[in-house]
């Protein structure tokens, strides 16, 4: 188990944000974790463990983390789909403000948005600069737009796993557009784009976030895991609970 400082988000927060590997034993000392706490009078940790690990979840729980989420992560095979009736397309330069806008306000579900210690004025930063830095290239591989009635109604940004592999790191659509098939556009879209190319797709969501878990499950993606996503925040060198 290792705590790393994420430069990323403790430039949004203001303050300082670390990230928590899991440990790898069934029994884990968080006593560094208990130590490094004290350490700080304004901070924010996270951890991801995968759901069998109930005796480290409790763990973690005994020293004032809390579960703000559970994440599915669904896999699939690429094929070629078609989605003739909504335009999906490489992201041009001109669509960096409809983006944002878009990033800004359509999300409900993430981790960052369920934790009611996070002010949604944070939660909704966090995903725009998360979809600022693919437009100007500084994260991830591409991101797709869709467009109807003349405009950018959603986007997908997807991020290079490895050779073989690559996943849907954020995808958002207008609240104006949702229910109207534009994240299944998206979705096929993407698993056509990596015909020929990837051996297997991967997306991941909250398990609070019913109409993704459709999307994903009518776009042929199965559930292959799932993990506990937890966070402690700290106040004078203590958690806030």
């Amino acid at each position: 188990m290792k705590i790393y400082l994420d430069l990323w988000l403790s430039s949004i927060f203001g303050y300082n944000v670390f990230k928590v590997t899991p440990p790898t034993i069934a029994v884990a000392d968080l006593s560094a974790i208990t130590t490094h706490v004290r350490e700080y009078d304004r901070a924010f940790y996270y951890v991801k463990l995968v759901v069998d690990r109930i005796t480290v979840l409790n763990q973690f729980v005994s020293i004032g983390f809390r579960v703000v989420d559970v994440n599915i992560t669904f896999e699939r095979e690429p094929t070629k789909v078609e989605s003739p009736y909504i335009i999906v397309r490489q992201a041009l330069p001109q669509d960096g403000a409809e983006v944002l806008a878009i990033a800004e306000t359509c999300f409900v579900y993430s981790r960052f948005h369920l934790d009611p210690l996070i002010s949604n004025d944070v939660a909704n930063k966090i995903k725009r600069e998360w979809v600022a830095n693919y437009l100007c290239g500084e994260r991830g591989e591409k991101i797709f737009v869709a467009k109807l009635d003349s405009k950018v109604v959603g986007f997908n940004a997807v991020l290079k796993i490895n050779d073989s592999a690559r996943m849907i790191d954020l995808i958002g659509v207008d609240k104006n557009y949702q229910g109207r098939g534009v994240g299944r556009a998206l979705v096929e879209s993407f698993v056509t784009d990596s015909y020929d190319e990837y051996a297997y797709l991967r997306v991941g969501t909250q398990i609070a976030n019913t109409p993704s878990i459709n999307l994903y499950e009518r776009c042929g993606f199965k559930v292959v895991g799932a993990s506990y996503v937890l966070h402690a925040h700290i106040k004078d060198g203590k958690v806030i609970q």
